[in-house]
């Protein structure tokens, strides 16, 4: 049976406070608990939305309190290459292809940064879903995080030491079949009939949606055969997705 999942991606000090508010009012309505990426030094001027919240920190507790799950998203949320890394659907980073002792540096002062403001940061995901192995390297070394959220798999699968949630859906749809989903949003951009669809969903299909916490590796499982052929046929159709654009142009 398929199992849902929710990730929600960008909070920060300057993001838009109604959306993620009306977001947090579903989700709460229909107990929901997703996960959080947070931005703890945010530089993006696209993440620059509003003034700052005075409130911000006190807000992720108080989300932290009710049973959201909190992730480390990056540290500023800044590009610096054009490597996609292991998983690479995009080609910009602020980690893959980043020297490890800046890596370090980064993952280090982000994880201290929210555990100064009393949260728990137990998953990783980085923006743009970039990273390569030294930012595995990084994290083992200078956080305690091995949870990974991101990649493309039927269900979570241990690698490289790290506990793998994957990521592989922007938006929620009927799944036929049987796995964990995490379907990941962005809040700061979603539009009004974005919103609306979000809650229609949910009220629909309230049942299937667990929490991070539902999810138990008791053992360790790497990927089958199913896992790669589902990670192939995304990548290989999203590369032609990317020719065709480039092809119009």
């Amino acid at each position: 049976m398929a199992r849902y999942l929710v990730r929600l991606d960008d909070a920060c000090p300057t993001m838009d406070k109604d959306k993620w508010t009306r977001i947090e009012v579903i989700l709460d309505k229909f107990e929901i608990k997703p996960m959080v990426g947070i931005i703890p030094m945010n530089e993006d001027p696209k993440m620059m939305i509003e003034r700052p919240d005075d409130n911000f920190w006190e807000k992720m507790l108080r989300w932290q309190s009710k049973g959201w799950e909190i992730a480390l998203h990056g540290y500023n949320h800044v590009y610096i290459t054009k490597e996609g890394g292991l998983h690479p659907v995009n080609k910009k980073s602020e980690f893959a292809g980043v020297d490890i002792k800046l890596q370090e540096e980064k993952l280090e002062k982000g994880y201290s940064l929210l555990k100064e403001y009393g949260l728990e940061a137990e998953y990783f995901f980085a923006p743009s879903h970039t990273f390569d192995l030294n930012t595995l390297r990084a994290l083992k070394k200078v956080t305690p995080i091995n949870k990974i959220s991101d990649t493309i798999a039927l269900k979570p699968y241990s690698k490289f030491g790290f506990q793998f949630y994957p990521q592989q859906l922007g938006h929620f749809r009927n799944i036929n079949l049987p796995g964990v989903w995490t379907f990941c949003y962005h809040p700061n951009t979603m539009r009004e009939s974005d919103i609306e669809a979000f809650e229609k969903f949910i009220e629909t299909n309230s049942n299937k949606f667990i929490s991070f916490k539902d999810i138990e590796m008791k053992r360790e499982r790497a990927m089958d055969m199913s896992d790669r052929i589902l990670a192939k046929s995304y990548y290989t159709l999203r590369n032609l997705r990317g020719f065709i654009q480039n092809f119009k142009k």
